[in-house]
């Protein structure tokens, strides 16, 4: 039976693989060779051993080799995703398992300060918006935001804002808003980030299938 890592071998000896000019940088693995290598760690049932020999040969795993090793299957995962309620609930559901009680207090407690950082962020975010448009930080929020909290689209913020205004932004007034918006999501993302390494830590699971969670 071949092993994941002797394809790994060949991939490579053939000049196969797309490998990043520092040496301090993982080796970034070409489609064709990865499509390979998931299609036989499936078949043999070891996605472990490909993430081992992936990261011991010095490549980068791809999330859905890392999902596979972790028993996280593209449809669990996309359940999961669909899945409304908190996020403990939704990683059992990628998961396919329960998780204990001290864990998912852990997780919970997680994503509660996630919550209270992103309140200061829709703030400033509302803030700068009325500061460009002259329209009051509490009519705002209800447009910048859903009422699940996730920022409302580009397209429907301004026309929301447009209409409360009676007129089109002008150019200047939309760049603005747009650098706004921008500097929003960035700043989200970061603790979106910081979550997701968070959680993976405390439930052993790749911080790609607790990134897919987060919202």
């Amino acid at each position: 039976m071949i092993h994941v890592r002797q394809v790994l071998r060949l991939v490579a000896s053939g000049a196969a693989l797309c490998i990043v000019a520092d040496s301090a940088a993982a080796k970034q693995p070409a489609p064709g060779p990865m499509r390979a290598l998931q299609k036989l760690a499936e078949k043999q049932g070891h996605p472990e051993a490909a993430v081992r020999d992936l990261e011991d040969l010095g490549f980068q795993v791809p999330p859905d080799v890392e999902a596979a090793a972790a028993g996280v299957t593209p449809k669990a995962l996309q359940k999961a995703v669909e899945q409304e309620g908190p996020l403990a609930a939704r990683l059992e559901t990628a998961l396919g398992k329960p998780i204990s009680p001290m864990l998912t207090r852990q997780i919970q407690d997680a994503e509660s300060l996630y919550a209270d950082s992103l309140k200061p962020l829709q703030e400033k975010y509302a803030q700068d918006v009325s500061q460009i448009t002259g329209l009051p930080q509490g009519k705002l929020r209800k447009v910048l935001f859903t009422k699940q909290g996730a920022p409302t689209g580009t397209k429907k913020a301004v026309a929301e804002i447009e209409k409360s205004l009676g007129r089109r932004l002008s150019a200047g007034d939309a760049g603005r808003f747009t650098d706004a918006r921008d500097e929003f999501l960035a700043a989200c993302e970061l603790e979106r980030k910081a979550l997701a390494l968070q959680v993976a830590k405390i439930a052993a699971v790749p911080r790609s299938v607790v990134w897919a969670l987060v919202r």
